[in-house]
């Protein structure tokens, strides 16, 4: 949910205060490519953990650890490709338009 609108944790004050320019496009840039190589490690490491819970057995169930730690593994696939598209799109736009506080998530 946080992938899809956005919200991440994120110091915005620079980009906030920033008029556009190439500068902040620049700024805006390597805030995505920073959380897409973040996510990309996320992931990595997600897949080192199931491959390692693999030998592990659940107390209750005669299976393999690694099964349920498979699904944070996905969860981590699915921000990685979510990402991807957050940052195609935002270079089809060339980093014009920086995240709106209002696209972020509304407190309930």
């Amino acid at each position: 949910m946080v992938t899809r609108k956005k919200a991440h944790i994120a110091v915005e004050l620079l980009s906030n205060l920033m008029k556009p320019s190439p500068l902040r496009s620049a700024l805006l840039a390597l805030v995505d490519f920073v959380t897409l190589g973040f996510m990309a490690l996320l992931a990595y490491f997600s897949v080192t953990i199931i491959e390692r819970m693999h030998n592990q057995t659940m107390t209750v169930f005669e299976l393999p650890m690694s099964i349920v730690y498979a699904g944070v593994g996905l969860g981590c696939f699915m921000m990685l490709g979510r990402q991807i598209q957050v940052v195609w799109r935002n270079a089809r736009e060339r980093w014009r338009h920086a995240p709106e506080p209002i696209e972020q998530i509304h407190p309930d």
